[in-house]
């Protein structure tokens, strides 16, 4: 997994990018079952309740596993797509507990 943060022109942080290299096997299905998984992955952002953000999260979770027996992604793929899920599960936490406060903690 490689990252990158991406500064303004004052050298404030404005973005992550975050890159993981996927391998595996499986073909026109392996392919349909990552571009699932990406799918899945951004719909954490528009969650407004953790309740919601979890089941998103869970689901993610299972489907990773499940891709990692089929062989579409290997166990060090399946480890960084579940790194990078838990960072931005974090984040958005934060942001949840932040907004529900008027954006004061």
């Amino acid at each position: 997994m490689r990252t990158r943060t991406i500064l303004n022109s004052k050298g404030e942080a404005i973005a992550k990018e975050i890159q993981i290299e996927i391998k595996g096997k499986g073909g026109e299905l392996g392919k349909k079952a990552m571009e699932e998984l990406v799918k899945l992955i951004r719909l954490l952002q528009g969650e407004e309740t953790e309740d919601e953000l979890m089941k998103i999260v869970y689901t993610i979770t299972g489907f990773v596993f499940c891709c990692e027996k089929c062989g579409f992604i290997t166990g060090e793929g399946a480890h960084d797509i579940l790194e990078l899920v838990g960072s931005l599960t974090d984040d958005i936490k934060e942001k949840i507990g932040t907004d529900a406060k008027g954006g004061k903690e």
